[in-house]
């Protein structure tokens, strides 16, 4: 099927949800329009996946203040939310979030790499993602990361290795540390371009590197807790650019999660997927008009099941856990836009972001 013909089928819900979505299917017919289904619209949402990110650092690791966190937090967001059923490393991790689909199953991604791509190797053709469907509404789209392995990306949806003007990312660098990488979004955001509307992902690997070469410590003097600092500063930072420009913070949404925690073993590893300290994650959502506030399955009683102490591979028939591949089609939600093509992970984009509403 050609790009063309999967972007004209943006309005249709394509295949039933996968294992990761708790064996549910998303009902016939069209997609729900995202504002009659009660999301509110924004013109700019920024995706943010912290690497490596411990629900408990981003609450602050013994007791730190952390602004930035601490903005997010006061949204809509859960700290236990959960990766891929079946992988917690990178690359399938993000692939997910970006393509609304888990690694395995018959509609799954089936990316399972955690490397740079060899050349020439992309994602295969029908997998669509979140760029393509704002960059066929019209928004300017960003790919801004921090591994090189994440040109899987452009390759797979610009069809070269870096971004051009011709495909659905706009914008793509791969770039240092947390503050370079989120002021690399906030120069996409003073572009004339991205004026009408954007779609921003950013890839920050701070927590990521310092729980490899020194481990998952929360001590608040440990390495790793230095790199929650670093990331909270940078993200401190972005509010501050929002804040200084309150009507386009009021038309902004962030989603915050990440691909994994770390922490079993602890240092150099995190693909033991059966340990919570690697399966567990943040998942936070903020909007510049405070609509999107309190807990995510407070919100969600009954599209979305918290699962205590569950590991990812649930396979129940009730409702599936929020996880991060939930953000690809709550930002097209948030952007007023329909979700993915074949995509099974939010396929009905029945993830809210305010408070549920008495009976």
């Amino acid at each position: 099927m050609t790009r063309a013909r999967r972007l004209a089928l943006a309005a249709a819900v394509g295949a039933a949800l996968a294992a990761c979505s708790g064996g549910r299917e998303p009902g016939a017919g069209a997609a729900p329009d995202a504002a009659a289904a009660g999301h509110p619209r924004y013109q700019h949402v920024l995706m943010i996946s912290v690497d490596g990110l411990r629900p408990e650092a981003a609450a602050g690791p013994g007791g730190a203040a952390l602004p930035g966190f601490a903005r997010l937090l006061a949204g809509a967001a859960t700290l236990d939310a959960r990766t891929d059923p079946d992988w917690t490393i990178t690359l399938p991790n993000h692939t997910g979030m970006l393509t609304g689909r888990c690694t395995e199953g018959e509609a799954g991604h089936h990316w399972r790499l955690n490397d740079l791509p060899p050349p020439g190797q992309r994602l295969r053709g029908e997998v669509g993602g979140v760029f393509d469907a704002a960059a066929a509404a019209g928004l300017r789209c960003a790919l801004f990361a921090s591994k090189p392995k994440f040109v899987l990306y452009p390759r797979s949806w610009n069809g070269v290795d870096a971004a051009r003007a011709a495909g659905p990312i706009h914008e793509y660098d791969i770039l240092g540390d947390a503050a370079g990488t989120l002021a690399a979004v906030r120069a996409f955001w003073e572009q004339p371009a991205a004026a009408a509307g954007s779609l921003a992902f950013a890839h920050l690997r701070d927590t990521d590197t310092a729980g490899h070469d020194h481990g998952w410590d929360l001590d608040p003097a440990s390495p790793y807790s230095a790199a929650v600092a670093r990331v909270d500063a940078a993200l401190t930072a972005t509010f501050d650019w929002l804040d200084a420009r309150p009507e386009f913070r009021a038309r902004t949404a962030i989603i915050l999660t990440t691909d994994h925690g770390g922490g079993t073993p602890f240092k150099n590893h995190h693909g033991e997927g059966r340990a919570a300290t690697n399966y567990v994650i943040p998942f936070l959502v903020w909007t510049g008009d405070g609509r999107a506030r309190g807990d995510l399955y407070d919100a969600n009683p009954r599209t979305r099941a918290r699962p205590g102490a569950l590991d990812p591979r649930r396979d129940d028939p009730g409702p599936p856990p929020i996880r991060n591949a939930d953000a690809a089609n709550l930002a097209l939600a948030l952007l007023g836009l329909a979700p993915i093509p074949g995509s099974t992970v939010n396929a009905l984009q029945d993830l809210r972001v305010e408070p549920a509403r008495a009976p």
